[in-house]
């Protein structure tokens, strides 16, 4: 298939390249190599213009629906970034750290905590120690924080056109928001002891998941766009998103298929392209479900431990027996040892510790097999 997208190079050269191993990839097909959809920092002499970070969290909340604030640090991003091999420039609102959006759509709270001397901020979901006593909102009003994403998408086509692919504000799903707002434990209990009242906040909070996505729809549509991007590095000429289930690590098989699965198939159905996100290997136990699902397309893994994950090897080839295709955060050194292990059919990696384009050169050839 020919590209798309009539996507330009300011930021990027290889659009036609990366679309023909992403096209491949998407459908589990073989390429020449894995794809890397790490992107590589610019030196720091050759960088410019200067990114606009919160002091404390006031300000930190106040930023994530601050137009300005917003397009001048992904305009930040991406002059001082090189988008090599699959990486591509995109642009979209970041919600609350990607977490909060299908919360206040509930009704639900988002604080922030800021470490100025490492640049980062975090949001969480405050607790809701009652929601299980109150009704779920009937009708879906757009929330400010709904608006300000969709206003962000038409701002962002305005400023950096088909420079970049045009994102969404991507969402967790119902039950592990459930779950933040909840508290897992609570939550865990709910489960037995409040199956009605999770029943009735799953369905409400799966409504309101898809009624914004279908709003993410249409104002990219109006602007004549189609394409997405995605948290975990993947992109792709359609609507797509990473669904999870991330308590599901903590739930029998049992329980998965009756509190999580049916909102998974739903949700997976409403995308043109998904991919589920792994949360650690206790979830190895739902694989046979997750892997049932049709229009999962791939299945992403992230590892905390660190740990070497070739000792998963047949878990990953009982994934990719399914025909999803597979994506790991991993170092070079590990990407090469899985690529060496798998075979670089659907194989992708966003491996860290990449800082230079010349790394970046290097670690392509090293995972031609």
């Amino acid at each position: 298939m020919d590209l798309p997208v009539n996507w330009t190079n300011k930021y990027k050269q290889n659009w036609d390249e990366a679309w023909k191993r992403m096209e491949a990839w998407w459908h589990c097909e073989e390429t020449d190599r894995p794809l890397v959809f790490s992107s590589v920092p610019k030196p720091v002499s050759e960088r410019k213009g200067k990114i606009i970070l919160p002091q404390n969290p006031d300000e930190a909340a106040r930023f994530d629906l601050d137009y300005e604030v917003k397009l001048n640090n992904t305009r930040y991003f991406l002059e001082n970034t090189l988008f090599l091999a699959e990486a591509v420039p995109y642009a979209y609102t970041d919600y609350a750290r990607l977490l909060g959006m299908l919360c206040v759509q509930a009704g639900g709270r988002i604080s922030y905590s800021v470490d100025p001397y490492n640049a980062s901020v975090n949001a969480w979901m405050q607790r809701e120690d009652d929601l299980f006593d109150r009704e779920p909102p009937q009708v879906l009003t757009p929330c400010k924080e709904l608006e300000f994403a969709l206003e962000m998408i038409n701002r962002n086509h305005n400023t950096f056109g088909f420079d970049v692919v045009l994102g969404a504000s991507p969402m967790l799903d119902p039950m592990t928001t459930l779950s933040l707002m909840r508290g897992t434990e609570d939550f865990l209990a709910d489960l037995i002891e409040r199956e009605d009242d999770v029943m009735r906040w799953l369905k409400r909070l799966g409504e309101f998941h898809r009624q914004a996505i279908s709003g993410y729809r249409e104002a990219r549509a109006a602007l004549g766009r189609r394409e997405d991007f995605g948290w975990t590095g993947a992109w792709c000429p359609g609507d797509m998103d990473a669904i999870q289930c991330d308590v599901s690590t903590m739930i029998s098989q049992e329980m998965f298929r009756k509190f999580a699965l049916p909102e998974m198939e739903y949700e997976a159905s409403f995308y043109d392209y998904t991919i589920w996100h792994l949360d650690g290997t206790d979830e190895f136990r739902h694989i046979d479900d997750i892997c049932s699902i049709p229009n999962i397309n791939a299945i992403q893994f992230v590892d905390g431990k660190r740990r070497d994950l070739t000792e998963f090897s047949d878990i990953w080839k009982k994934i990719l027996k399914y025909g999803k295709s597979l994506l790991f955060s991993c170092d070079p050194k590990l990407a090469v040892s899985l690529t060496k292990e798998l075979g670089p059919r659907g194989i992708a990696f966003n491996s860290y510790d990449i800082k230079t384009e010349g790394e970046m050169e290097k670690f392509l050839k090293s995972l031609v097999i």
